[in-house]
């Protein structure tokens, strides 16, 4: 084995820059060395003026010629125009060619073509006086046109006057050297720029040479380490082992272990130590060469790869997915954790034949599965197929196969795949279908029609992507061409159109439901009313309405004739109350008229008695004045129900009449009692202003009875069409829709019939502690009713 610590590095491959430097000074000791003891013409040229004998024992011509040419270094004798004279045997050789072809060439015909230039340079210093010698490494081409690499001595001879007589050089070959120094250097190169840390040490403790990636492990620059206690870098926990590592090392040689290192400030990091000894021939160690690999990214790489694993394992655990591969050369099957737990076979206990599997497939869809088999290995097609399987514990899952195919040079082949369990997917489409036909069969059972649009938000188009019965089934006509909400409107009346497609469009933009009723007119003149309630969602781009149709033509005919008979029943009450109130003045007026004068003339007949006999004793007078007495009470009796039956007052017009009822609220309740607006332009008709002083009238009876009030405010606006009237009072009000007894206020239930039946409108509005205010509608001109629900107004 060879014990320089430099030449085991180069064998190794793992040199450092300091190993460098020891080699290049021991080669030039050694060259110092041979130069010395070869120089021999460089000797007869720079002599002592103590050697004058030794140079009279050389003039010997003979022994001159067998040390020249004998000398282990190429010697040359040439002009002062550098043209060779003599050439040595070592120099011819070096050269490669013979004496004769060099005598009388010039030294720049044999020095490669880039050093001649610095050559010339040279060689003229040397001539003019300039260098008394010059030393340079050069490269001479060989007659076989290689390049050699050599170290050139050089010096000049002159006579008596100082002229150039002749130039002797010493030719040394440092060809091998040159390439050992480009390959140290090469190595040098590789090592400092390694990622791996390279160390020596002598004692297994102090560090000796080092590379910068291990001082740069560390955190130090390299020569900071220079010197550095081993033992200082390495964590407690790991010394125990590097020193077990460093005894193991002198018999085993070469050993390798994870231990942890300290980094300069942050703590330690993981490394790879692998720990060489180095003996000489007779086995003693001369030193340790140390390699570190930092562990780091590799031990981060190996945790996120197990997390990754973990991560695989765990989704194919959710995703019921299990992974496989069926190596048919050496008909051996690999499965994943995930394929053990789906097919209920336990780890271990599997014969990896590919046999064994197929046992577990349904003997049913075994066919199946070898035919997909065989037609992907003969096709190279991706193998793909659904079949179920039994586990060993009887339980019948469904696996639906996926796997690409390699075929293998030898005939073989390999199948790489995964399995996903399906059973759930296949139990869940059962169900699916059983669901749907249920939905089926009740939505066929349902009064109206069950549908499913999409509507797309760029085209606008709006398809039945689902209906539970035909349009024929459900509306009786056979067209085809309404498929979808667009197309329905087609059937929908023009005036209707621009409604119908704005509270789609608006419901759809807000997703709220859409309730929309409306006719249809189909081509034969067939009309159906139907009432459409759906909801949208969003889906994407799309917009999805979900809802139903409601053929409400019985419906909506029995509304019609509801509103007609309760119209017709209005008007019936009009024109009974119009009859009422003719009654009512009339028997007024005969009340007044007969029962009043008969009164009348008896109080008068009364007044005369008591005047005849005025001596008829006490008891006669006292008779007399009961008699009076009852007479009056019953005139004011007949006038009390005729003013009830209808105030005398109307008869002097409506403006006399309200006036009236003013002035006996504000008698009877002490408030303050306010007109506004012209209420003096009559009406056209009498009855309507009948109707009108008996809406005030119910009013102020409820004021007086309920509200107590201390101001009371009535205000007319007569508009071109109708007459608005507002009773306002500052009582004590009331929360309407709040009963706070069972019986209910007919004088509101009247006063809501009476403006219905002349097609007028009520409103009441009120709060406790807020006053009431009633606002009255009557039109000014008779109109035929319209049809229109009832007025909701509190009664209670």
């Amino acid at each position: 084995m060879n014990t320089d610590p430099v030449l085991w590095l180069l064998e190794a491959g793992a040199i450092t820059v300091v190993v460098l430097g020891v080699l290049l000074l021991r080669q030039w000791q050694c060259n110092r060395q041979l130069l010395a003891r070869m120089d021999l013409i460089g000797g007869l040229t720079n002599h002592e003026p103590g050697q004058h004998d030794m140079l009279a024992h050389f003039n010997n011509k003979l022994l001159f010629k067998r040390v020249y040419d004998h000398a282990p270094v190429g010697k040359l004798i040439a002009t002062p125009d550098a043209r060779i004279i003599m050439a040595n045997p070592k120099l011819t050789q070096t050269l490669g060619c013979e004496e004769s072809e060099l005598i009388g060439q010039k030294i720049s015909d044999f020095t490669y073509r880039e050093d001649q230039a610095v050559t010339r340079r040279e060689l003229e210093r040397l001539c003019s006086g300039q260098v008394a010698s010059y030393q340079m490494e050069k490269r001479y081409v060989r007659r076989d046109g290689t390049l050699v690499w050599v170290q050139v001595n050089a010096t000049i001879l002159r006579d008596e006057h100082g002229e150039p007589e002749c130039i002797v050089g010493q030719v040394l070959d440092i060809d091998e050297r040159r390439r050992a120094m480009e390959a140290l250097k090469l190595r040098e190169n590789i090592v400092n720029n390694t990622g791996a840390g390279v160390g020596l040490t002598y004692n297994g403790r102090q560090l000796e040479l080092i590379n910068p990636a291990f001082a740069l492990m560390h955190g130090y620059q390299p020569e900071e380490l220079q010197q550095q206690d081993l033992h200082q870098l390495l964590t407690a926990d790991s010394l125990p082992v590097f020193k077990q590592m460093l005894a193991q090392a002198q018999t085993d040689i070469h050993v390798s272990g994870e231990l942890n290192a300290l980094r300069k400030g942050s703590g330690s990091f993981p490394v790879l130590v692998n720990l060489s000894v180095v003996k000489d021939d007779v086995g003693v160690l001369q030193y340790w060469i140390i390699n570190y690999q930092d562990l780091t990214i590799q031990k981060a790489t190996e945790a996120s790869l197990r997390i990754q694993e973990n991560r695989l394992k765990e989704a194919e655990r959710l995703a019921n997915v299990g992974a496989w591969e069926w190596n048919a050369v050496d008909n051996i099957i690999w499965w994943s954790d995930e394929m053990y737990r789906m097919t209920g076979v336990e780890k271990g206990h599997f014969d990896t034949a590919s046999e064994h599997f197929i046992r577990l497939i349904h003997e049913e869809d075994q066919p199946l599965v070898r035919d997909a088999i065989r037609h992907s290995v003969s096709t190279g097609d991706d193998f793909r197929v659904e079949y179920r399987l039994t586990t060993p514990g009887g339980q019948q899952k469904s696996v639906l196969s996926n796997a690409s195919v390699e075929l293998c040079e030898s005939g073989g082949f390999i199948m790489r795949g995964a399995n996903l369990d399906v059973t759930g997917i296949r139990r869940a489409e059962y169900q699916l279908k059983q669901s749907q036909q249920r939905l089926q069969t009740l939505t066929n059972n349902l009064p109206g029609l069950v549908f499913q649009a999409r509507k797309n938000i760029h085209n606008q188009e709006t398809e039945f992507t689902y209906t539970s019965r035909r349009g024929k089934d459900f509306f009786g006509y056979d067209d085809d061409t309404a498929t979808g909400l667009n197309g329905f409107l087609q059937y929908v009346p023009q005036p209707e159109r621009e409604h119908f497609s704005q509270t789609l469009t608006q419901c759809g933009e807000q997703e709220t439901l859409w309730d929309w009723d409306g006719r249809l007119q189909f081509a034969d003149g067939q009309e159906k009313w139907v009432q459409i309630r759906a909801m949208p969602r969003r889906d994407g781009d799309d917009i999805i309405w979900e809802g139903m149709v409601f053929d409400i033509s019985a419906a909506k005919k029995a509304e019609r004739e509801i509103v007609m008979s309760r119209n017709l029943l209005r008007e019936m009450a009009a024109e009974m109350e119009v009859i009422r109130e003719q009654e009512r003045k009339q028997i007024a007026r005969d009340i007044h008229d007969e029962l009043g004068q008969v009164l009348t003339a008896l109080r008068m007949d009364v007044a005369v008695l008591r005047l005849k006999y005025p001596h008829m004793g006490e008891d006669y007078t006292h008779t007399l004045k009961n008699m009076t007495d009852v007479v009056d009470r019953a005139i004011a009796a007949v006038r009390s129900v005729a003013k009830n039956l209808r105030p005398a007052v109307l008869d002097m017009g409506f403006a006399a009449a309200l006036e009236w009822l003013v002035s006996d609220l504000a008698e009877h309740t002490g408030a303050e009692c306010h007109i506004h607006g012209d209420y003096h332009k009559p009406l056209p008709d009498e009855s309507r202003m009948d109707v009108v002083f008996r809406l005030l009238q119910e009013s102020f009876t409820n004021i007086m009875r309920h509200a107590d009030a201390t101001e009371v405010n009535v205000a007319f606006v007569q508009q071109a069409h109708q007459l608005l009237i507002t009773i306002c009072d500052n009582g004590k009000g009331f929360t309407p829709g709040l009963r706070h007894t069972k019986q209910k206020s007919y004088g509101l239930l009247g006063m809501k019939e009476r403006c219905l039946a002349l097609g007028g409108d009520i409103s009441l509005k009120s709060e406790p502690g807020s006053g009431t205010e009633i606002s009255i509608s009557i039109p000014v001109k008779p109109h035929m009713l319209a049809d229109q629900n009832d007025l909701c107004l509190d009664c209670g």
